[in-house]
């Protein structure tokens, strides 16, 4: 019901449910063209969500910390993905990102601890700092061609993720992208001599992997 939401100018601003009931299952509004930074913040409850047809951009952290959140479906159309936007929502499992979207914020999918796949749209170019950071369940993901940078720590520790192809066009892998965590005596160290990396002779990644100690195997 609408009197759950601020809404100014077709922009979601907040979801004020959280403070009057304990609703898990939310349908937003129609004529919503944006979810607005931290809307859905801490809706702990939150299982499942529809956004609709017509919302173009999601804020940042707009679903940050929705620790109980399975299922979000986001429609064709959206173009952005916020800074933090999905950051902590623990017991998200998969998640479908349409082809519209050309920007994923910084930390935008960091901590997703249950999250298992997830495909790149082809039109990001950036995959920026964090955002798949401590995906511990990620055991596959699809970088497009025509991704030109992996910012620092993009896939720290995704301890699953151990075979991943780098497509040629990417020209910047950033500090620590693909590094595993290990706990060995009383310090932590970062490694990444389990992971196989797929790459082009002759590419960006090929000098990466070479430099970092990870090993590789050519297209």
């Amino acid at each position: 019901m609408n009197e759950n939401f601020i809404i100014e100018e077709r922009t979601l601003i907040k979801y004020i449910g959280k403070y009057i009931g304990n609703d898990t299952d939310i349908i937003i509004p129609d004529n919503i063209e944006s979810i607005g930074d931290f809307a859905f913040d801490g809706c702990a409850r939150l299982t499942n969500i529809v956004i609709p047809e017509g919302v173009t951009s999601i804020g940042k952290g707009a679903f940050e910390s929705c620790t109980s959140l399975t299922n979000i479906v986001i429609p064709e159309g959206v173009t952005s993905i916020g800074r933090w936007s999905f950051g902590g929502c623990e017991k998200l499992v998969s998640l479908s990102i349409p082809n519209s979207v050309t920007s994923i914020g910084k930390g935008a999918f960091e901590y997703c601890l249950s999250l298992k796949n997830i495909t790149i749209p082809t039109g990001v170019k950036i995959i920026e700092e964090y955002t798949f950071r401590d995906c511990l369940s990620l055991d596959k993901i699809i970088i497009p061609d025509g991704v030109t940078s992996i910012g620092e720590k993009a896939f720290y520790n995704c301890e699953k993720l151990l075979d991943i192809v780098i497509p040629e066009s990417v020209i910047r892998i950033g500090e620590d992208a693909f590094a595993f965590r290990e706990h060995e005596e009383e310090f932590v160290r970062w490694i990444n001599k389990t992971r196989i990396i797929q790459l082009k002779k002759g590419s960006f990644a090929e000098q990466y992997a070479k430099e970092n100690g990870i090993l590789f195997k050519l297209l």
